[in-house]
């Protein structure tokens, strides 16, 4: 049984992957534990230094936070566009899509332990391995919807005129924010159940046309990781939520935010865990027929893409507006825009449905052992909704699988207030660092191919052997002004 929409960041004791799919190795019916979890045959690693030149070119230095500097603040945060994979067999997905609902579960709820195969979906459903395609024709479908809704002329998004400074997805921040804390906390500092401060990561990165905008790509040395059996975070988050309407076999929904940090212009794509619902009043006994009548069709798109190579020229269903899981929203896009239910976009499917999510209703969520509920380590945790401005924070506390209780904290107020004071010396050494980085690649030129590479809390810049570039050109000559 495959189960779509759930996502490993954080839960428990913690995976720290990013977008992933799972495959439970038994139904959740049955009682299971790590013991009784059959091994599994995965692939093998792959080569942290695969592909690039052996000798470095230089290293990074770890940056200083010095007294008097001006705070970090994010502002001036927009969403350019957000999406939802699906379980179609050819990269597909649904524009602007949904996330999953925080459903308020009655407590207590017990759920199983984590088994099986979580994979990375993101990843292994890149075209030919460039996994910011998916971001660019998010941002493009996005805006043209925008147009559209405006009665605007459908013109496509300005990324030239935008002014961008960087370009990645979110856990490249978070690597670098890890490595400024490794070398500058002491040890006893640090959570010693967290391997993830410790480990080696690697990020691509290429300076687009236009000589401005830093490109990273993410990089991962598997795409499948065997869960331990001793976590519920996968279990609780589809306990705790409803999937989206709307998204035909969606696995999880991603969102897209530019936003400025201490002067630099940062693109951002993220996971979503939830969004908390407004009750909406429907407005007529036929807008639930109506939504069941799109959300049928899209879910025989699907179906049809899933088994068919596609047509350019195929037909496509009626067009009528989508309701996702509490009502019907002004925002919900419709099945289709033209004659056409799908575009192709340099090898991803595009279907454009679902309904637009405002960023004030986002949730991360994350859990905990009650023996561990207060010992969370904000300098792991906090960026994951500091660099995304999520605002919700939801910790759910359980007993071996029992949760009792859910934990409610909100960006920028109480706790978490105080948590982003005491972390402003990291925050302001990853500015730093960011700066750093865009002068190092912009120096390479375009014909650069540069690579972070952090082996052992110390960070390394490498060239790549290959010229091939991490988007397409046409993609690529969007940034050039």
């Amino acid at each position: 049984m495959v189960r779509g929409g759930i996502r490993g960041r954080g839960r428990g004791r913690g995976t720290g992957r990013g977008s992933v799919r799972w495959q439970p190795s038994q139904s959740v019916e049955q009682s299971t534990n790590a013991e009784s979890t059959p091994p599994v045959a995965l692939p093998a690693d792959r080569d942290i230094m695969a592909g690039l030149r052996p000798t470095p070119v230089g290293t990074l230095p770890v940056p200083r936070a010095h007294a008097g500097n001006a705070a970090v603040v994010i502002a001036d945060v927009k969403q350019l566009g957000s999406c939802n994979w699906t379980g179609a067999d050819t990269p597909t997905i649904v524009v602007p899509g949904t996330p999953r609902a925080w459903a308020e579960p009655a407590l207590p709820l017990q759920v199983e332990p984590d088994t099986g195969v979580i994979w990375d979906q993101d990843a292994l459903s890149a075209p030919a391995g460039k996994t910011l395609v998916a971001l660019i024709a998010t941002v493009d479908k996005t805006h043209a919807i925008q147009c559209r809704t405006a009665h605007a002329p459908e013109m496509p998004f300005d990324w030239a005129g935008e002014q961008i400074d960087f370009v990645t997805d979110r856990t490249n921040l978070r690597k670098l924010l890890r490595w400024i804390n490794v070398n500058v906390q002491p040890p006893d500092d640090r959570d010693p159940g967290d391997d993830r401060q410790r480990k080696d990561w690697r990020i691509n990165m290429q300076l687009a046309p236009g000589g401005r905008t830093v490109l990273f790509e993410r990089w991962e040395k598997r795409d499948y990781t065997a869960m331990s059996g001793f976590t519920f975070g996968f279990n609780f988050e589809t306990a705790s939520t409803t999937a989206p309407r709307g998204a035909p076999q969606s696995s999880w929904h991603h969102r897209i935010v530019s936003y400025n940090l201490n002067g630099l212009k940062i693109v951002v794509r993220f996971e979503v865990d939830a969004y908390i619902p407004a009750p909406i009043h429907r407005s007529s006994a036929g807008a639930r027929s109506r939504a069941d009548e799109t959300s049928s069709q899209l879910e025989d798109l699907a179906a049809q893409l899933a088994t068919t190579t596609i047509a350019q020229s195929a037909p496509g269903p009626a067009a009528t507006d989508v309701e996702h899981d509490f009502g019907v929203s002004p925002t919900s896009t419709r099945a289709t825009a033209s004659p056409e239910p799908f575009v192709q976009d340099h090898g991803i499917t595009v279907i454009e449905g679902g309904t637009h999510i405002p960023q004030a209703a986002l949730v991360e969520l994350t859990t905990r052992s009650a023996f561990r509920a207060q010992e969370i380590n904000w300098a792991e945790d906090f960026p994951q909704i500091f660099l995304t401005q999520t605002p919700h924070h939801f910790l759910g506390v359980h007993h071996r699988g029992q949760f009792g209780r859910v934990i409610k904290r909100r960006l920028g107020a109480g706790e978490l207030a105080q948590v982003e004071q005491d972390l402003q010396p990291s925050l302001l050494m990853l500015v730093g660092a960011l700066k750093e980085i865009a002068a190092l690649v912009r120096a390479g030129g375009a014909r650069g191919r540069l690579t972070l590479v952090c082996r052992a809390g110390r960070v390394q810049v490498y060239e790549r052997e290959s010229m091939e570039s991490v988007l397409p050109d046409e993609m690529l000559e969007r940034f050039e002004g």
